[in-house]
């Protein structure tokens, strides 16, 4: 335990650790939405991947987070950059757990605008389909 504390605490006595105040803007929109079995009813433990990609969906990902479902089969997250505003793609991916029966799927939103000012949301919803 000591010598993690050592390892933090070691950069601070050579750089003085006096804390950096970030002032530029932050552009973000929110990705939210929920994952309902063929029946209606939410699809819980779900892994759901949301991935933010530059201009379109066919450049590389900058930023993947993974989350997992509630009980309700709802997932949410917010992605955020520095900045004030660009145009992004939003690839989203449930991938059920295995043995529920259930199929994978994915859907991809472009153009979506993150804004730092009055940022906005996007709902990506899923009716996963009975797999093959």
């Amino acid at each position: 335990m000591r010598r993690v504390v050592a390892v933090i605490v070691a950069p601070c006595l050579l750089t003085g650790c006096e804390g950096r105040v970030v002032t530029d803007p932050l552009a973000a929109v929110t990705v939210y939405g929920q994952v309902s079995r063929p029946d209606g009813a939410g699809a819980s433990g779900v892994s759901v991947l949301v991935e933010q990609r530059n201009v379109t969906c066919a450049d590389p990902g900058l930023r993947v987070d993974s989350l997992v479902t509630d009980a309700a089969g709802r997932y949410g997250t917010l992605l955020a950059r520095f900045g004030t505003q660009y145009t992004i793609c939003v690839r989203v991916r449930a991938s059920p757990p295995a043995g529920s029966g259930l199929a994978a799927d994915t859907v991809e939103r472009a153009p979506v605008e993150m804004r730092s000012r009055n940022p906005d949301s996007l709902r990506v919803d899923f009716l996963l389909q009975p797999a093959a």
